[in-house]
């Protein structure tokens, strides 16, 4: 029997309000022993639940891995932010592109 992934960090939010997710802080609070990253990332397989869900914490030199995030979620959500609020009331049902 074939294992179905486990939702990762985008799934669709019902809430009536934005918000961004930090795939960190969800890692950690639903997948804390790290078996979706075992399971997808097999380069960190080796590595312990406490280092996989954000090695660059534990300063972790991996071959082939980057040493710190490509997109710095803080300021990513900030920006992510920013827009919808400049976009929450038009009415993009009516606009062309």
């Amino acid at each position: 029997m074939t294992a179905i992934p486990k939702p990762h960090a985008s799934q669709v939010d019902s809430l009536p309000y934005f918000r961004v997710f930090n795939p960190v802080l969800q890692s950690r609070k639903f997948d804390s022993a790290g078996e979706h990253i075992h399971t997808w990332m097999p380069g960190l397989s080796g590595l312990p639940a406490a280092a996989i869900l954000a090695p660059w914490e534990k300063a972790l030199n991996l071959p082939g891995y980057p040493c710190r995030p490509l997109v710095d979620h803080a300021q990513a959500a900030g920006l992510a932010r920013s827009v919808y609020q400049v976009t929450k009331g038009k009415d993009h049902k009516k606009e062309s592109l």
